[in-house]
This record gives C-alpha cells, structure tokens and sequence, in this order.
C-alpha cells in the first residue's frame, strides 16, 4: 500500500489571535485526524523570514528537511 502524506497548503492565524495558542490547538487536532486516516506524514513550506512560524512548528514536531536560498541581483 502506498505511504499517505498530507501538505498544508495554506495555514493563517489572524494577527489579532495570534500568540494563544490557537495555531497549536489547531495542528494539534489536525495531527489526531491526519492519524485517523491513517496518514504517515504531514508537510508544510514556511518562508525563511517567518520566525514565529518555524518556532511554532517545530513545538508541535515539524522537522527542517531543505533550505531553499535565492541571491537578489538587482534591487
């Protein structure tokens, strides 16, 4: 049988409800449904300059696993 795998395409919590735990909450619920369906992996692209993103998701288990870089040559 074939490894299923869940992407996070899109995930936003307002900025106004940001920092209560409501992003945990969610991915939390997320993981336990994703389990149900008997999912192996959930994965997820967060930009580089978005620390309080990749803080959050490495609390609830996400792993780094690449690095995209980009040099700008014109302004």
């Amino acid at each position: 049988m074939k490894e299923q795998k869940a992407f996070i395409f899109d995930f936003v919590i307002e900025e106004a409800f940001r920092g209560r735990g409501y992003g945990k909450q969610v991915l939390t619920v997320m993981d336990e449904k994703l389990k149900s369906m008997d999912t192996e992996s959930v994965a997820l692209h967060v930009f580089g300059d978005n620390v309080t993103a990749q803080e959050l998701y490495k609390k609830t288990g996400f792993e780094i696993t690449g690095i995209h870089m980009r040099k700008k040559l014109k302004s």
